[in-house]
């Protein structure tokens, strides 16, 4: 799993994160626990409301690692 912080240059107070897990696995496991911390996401969302809160937009994205 990897964490990046990235800070916009066009809005300085604004950052965005990036996540990259292993596997999907991996990561629904994260988000298992993260329920399990924080409660249960809205309907139709996979992470829970009380996360969701804490950010201005959310914005899950799936994608291949080539190598």
């Amino acid at each position: 799993m990897n964490y990046s912080f990235n800070q916009r240059t066009d809005i300085p107070t604004k950052f965005v994160l990036y996540e990259q897990w292993e596997s999907e696995e991996y990561l629904n496991e994260h988000i298992k626990g993260l329920v399990e911390l924080l409660g249960l996401p809205k309907p139709g969302e996979i992470l829970p409301q009380k996360l969701m809160d804490m950010y201005d937009h959310v914005s899950p994205n799936y994608y291949k690692l080539i190598d």
